[in-house]
């Protein structure tokens, strides 16, 4: 889910220690709040469409990028991503992304949506292999079966061969998988037009405050530009009306998407990547099914069975296998 691109190593050495730490902290927040966004997107839910949902919750995450890159005077860094592209990686990122991940979650817990989830970066590593001429070893191959027998163990609750027998009712859990699918494809191609290529270091800048003004407009125009494409799904839905009726609950989690999961934890997020590897940052990902598995068992009464534990430790071990070099 994270762009690929140089690291930067500039810190001073006598802050280095602490600095790495606070952006590991910055990291795995951005990692919970995601981890958290399933349960509260079923709460929300329970009294928002899925179209009117994601679109409530991207205008809050809009404003809350649009406030910080005014406050870093992040719009002073010149842009060149062609609008085309911007216009495509807004869908593929927010509109449709989002939309399939409601969608979904209308039908299949927020536990089952983590572990799936957390099969991205195997579609990554094919979709790399394919497209973008990475290696593809023994090793991860073994891992990406691995990884797809998990989500089986975790979507049938242990029961292999009655997965099989009831696919016809696995629709929530297949539009999950589709999420999935679709932000690997949304990973390569933003690593092709928006951090890669020869001409990276000048878009982005020399110092690290250029690079993190960077990635914050680009961030808020790609979000803008998937808010946009959301209007058509949204007429006759009122939106704004829709916020009257909710219950403080349905309210609470609509900002927190919003707020944390669209806006702060894309600054933190991005924050840490700039100056740490991808790699390292990337491999924090790894506990998102953790937070969803804790916060759904917790707020939605979500049982952890024996069936979720094997699975999830199939796939983080698939995923692993991926990751190796």
């Amino acid at each position: 889910m994270s762009p690929d691109h140089r690291a930067l190593t500039t810190v001073p050495s006598p802050s280095r220690t602490r600095t790495r730490i606070l952006l590991y902290v910055l990291a795995f927040i951005a990692v919970a709040f995601w981890g958290a966004s399933f349960a509260a997107t079923k709460i929300a839910l329970d009294q928002l469409f899925p179209t009117t949902l994601v679109f409530l919750r991207t205008s809050i995450g809009i404003l809350v990028l649009a406030t910080v890159a005014l406050a870093t005077r992040s719009f002073r860094v010149r842009l060149t991503i062609p609008w085309v592209q911007l216009l495509i990686l807004g869908f593929l990122g927010v509109a449709f992304h989002q939309w399939v991940q409601a969608q979904g979650l209308q039908s299949t817990s927020a536990t089952d949506t983590g572990w799936i989830i957390a099969t991205i970066p195997i579609f990554v590593a094919l979709l790399g292999w394919r497209f973008l001429g990475e290696r593809m070893h023994p090793v991860r191959i073994t891992g990406i079966v691995f990884g797809a027998f998990g989500v089986i163990v975790v979507i049938s609750d242990g029961q292999v061969l009655g997965f099989f027998q009831g696919l016809v009712d696995q629709l929530g859990n297949a539009y999950i998988l589709l999420s999935a699918i679709n932000w690997a494809v949304f990973t390569v191609v933003s690593k092709r037009w928006l951090f890669a290529g020869p001409s990276i270091d000048a878009r982005m800048g020399s110092d690290e405050g250029s690079s993190f003004r960077y990635m914050i407009q680009a961030m808020l125009r790609l979000m803008i530009m998937g808010w946009i494409l959301m209007i058509p799904w949204v007429v006759g839905q009122a939106p704004i009306n829709a916020l009257k009726t909710l219950s403080s609950s349905a309210l609470g989690a609509l900002i927190f998407l919003g707020v944390a999961c669209s806006g702060l934890a894309y600054i933190f997020w991005y924050a840490a990547l700039t100056r740490l590897e991808a790699t390292e940052t990337s491999a924090l990902l790894y506990l998102e099914p953790l937070v969803t598995q804790a916060v759904a068992w917790s707020c939605l009464g979500e049982p952890l069975t024996l069936g979720i534990v094997i699975g999830g430790c199939v796939i983080l071990l698939g995923v692993w296998m991926v990751g190796r070099k």
